[in-house]
């Protein structure tokens, strides 16, 4: 695996995820918000599995529910780790 183009994948994500906290954004999610109750649980919930998931069917035509994604995800560390 490539770990200079998994670092320049992660800034450009990371850097759309960071649209979701600015004010001015109209995707905007407060911290207050994810404060509220299960808010956060949820918000972890969708960025760590049903985002992926969503992009992973996206992509590759393929369902997939987010247990075998989490499969998926677990070979992908292993493959990275097994690269280096």
């Amino acid at each position: 695996m490539n770990t200079e183009k998994q670092i320049q994948y992660m800034s450009k994500v990371l850097s759309a995820l960071n649209t979701l906290f600015d004010k001015e954004s109209e995707n905007y999610i407060g911290l207050e918000e994810l404060q509220e109750g299960e808010n956060m649980n949820d918000f972890f919930h969708i960025i760590a599995t049903r985002a992926p998931q969503h992009i992973y069917t996206k992509f590759t035509g393929q369902e997939v529910d987010p247990l075998e994604l989490n499969h998926i995800a677990t070979r992908l560390i292993f493959q990275d780790r097994d690269s280096k």
